[in-house]
């Protein structure tokens, strides 16, 4: 993908803070962020954010909607942040609450959720919503990690009676 770079990317973090508009969030939740939807267009309002035609800008363009960016390097240069609508490896980033999820507090404090906030997504979303799959279907599946084992996970929920899947390193972990 043509990103800009230098870029902070990533997808969980602790809310630090809320803006005044902002509702059912609150200093200290711990969320996982997900991708970012203008939340007007007729996609969005039709519970298909992920089509949402300003879904490449507000995503990959590592940049706010007005274009501006908020982080700098030491030299006052431009870093490119908003990586998928929030740029969360930084120390603080920020996002629009749509694109949040708040975790369980009973979620255990090292849990690892950053796939949920792209990797299953992908992963069951190419399944269900792109190549809906159905009862009976076999699906082959071209890598095991978070987005290849989401799309397992997916054509088994939805009943698909053979899935294939083939992991290109041997060096990874599901190969060991």
């Amino acid at each position: 993908m043509p990103i800009p770079f230098p870029v902070v990317a990533s997808h969980e973090g602790v809310v630090e803070s809320v803006g005044p508009a902002v509702m059912g969030f609150a200093p200290g939740d711990r969320v996982v962020a997900s991708f970012s939807f203008c939340g007007t267009c007729r996609n969005c309002l039709g519970g298909q954010p992920a089509y949402c035609p300003d879904h490449f800008p507000l995503n990959f363009g590592a940049q706010r909607a007005d274009g501006s960016v908020g982080l700098r390097d030491a030299s006052g240069n431009p870093v490119r942040d908003h990586f998928f609508g929030q740029s969360s490896l930084a120390d603080y980033g920020l996002c629009q609450p749509s694109s949040l999820i708040r975790l369980p507090e009973a979620a255990p404090p090292d849990a690892v959720v950053a796939p949920l906030g792209c990797g299953v997504t992908t992963g069951a979303g190419a399944v269900w919503n792109t190549l809906k799959v159905t009862s009976g279907s076999t699906v082959a599946v071209f890598g095991a990690g978070a987005v290849g084992l989401s799309a397992v996970m997916a054509a088994v929920a939805v009943g698909a009676s053979r899935i294939v899947v083939t992991e290109p390193g041997s060096e990874h972990p599901a190969c060991r």
